[in-house]
């Protein structure tokens, strides 16, 4: 068998090394090395930066030590200046804009609305006044005619025709909304068959 399979010290001699093995022996020399320069810094900073990777006693969790008498230690958030995009400092100078001559309209319009109003309430009181006016002067103009008649010695007829005068028979040109047509029958009856006195 030893001839079929041939020689082993041939075999031995032909077969190269494991390639991944001479990678990984290769690797742990340059790692070694590496971990030498590390040591001999963190010696001469007196440990101070191997100390803040988590070289010390204290466990390290996400890159920071953990000690028991103090509790983890989080970093400061930056206050990182936001820079407004152009496109939203454009829109807010156009809104702002906006609004500015909105708010300009809507003081111009109020003015118009003041100045009409008053305006159309000094028509009112002008109109109101004219109409007092008119009812007033016809309404003296009635009583002076009224108390003419009735202190007129003269004028003929009883006392009930002077009242009847003074009361209007007419349904329709009534301006009140009472029904007066119960003292209207009274004053017609009266007229007719005055009540006699003893």
């Amino acid at each position: 068998m030893a001839d079929l399979l041939g020689d082993d010290s041939h075999y031995s001699e032909e077969t190269p090394e494991d390639p991944a093995a001479e990678f990984l022996a290769r690797e742990q020399d340059a790692l070694a090395e590496l971990g030498e320069d590390l040591e001999g810094d963190a010696n001469a900073d007196e440990g101070d930066n191997f100390d803040m990777l988590g070289g010390g006693s204290d466990p390290v969790v996400n890159g920071f030590a953990e000690s028991e008498t103090s509790p983890i230690q989080q970093p400061a958030p930056m206050s990182i200046p936001q820079q407004e995009p152009e496109s939203v400092r454009k829109w807010r100078e156009e809104k702002k804009e906006l609004l500015e001559k909105m708010d300009e309209e809507e003081r111009a319009a109020i003015q118009e609305w003041r100045e009409q109003a008053k305006k159309e309430l000094n028509d009112w009181y002008d109109r109101r006044n004219e109409q007092l006016g008119k009812t007033q002067s016809s309404n003296r103009a009635d009583e002076e005619e009224f108390v003419s008649e009735r202190d007129d010695p003269s004028a003929p007829g009883h006392e009930w025709e002077k009242v009847c005068r003074a009361c209007d028979f007419n349904p329709k040109g009534t301006k009140t909304n009472k029904d007066v047509s119960r003292m209207r029958s009274i004053f017609l009856q009266l007229k007719q068959n005055p009540l006699v006195r003893d």
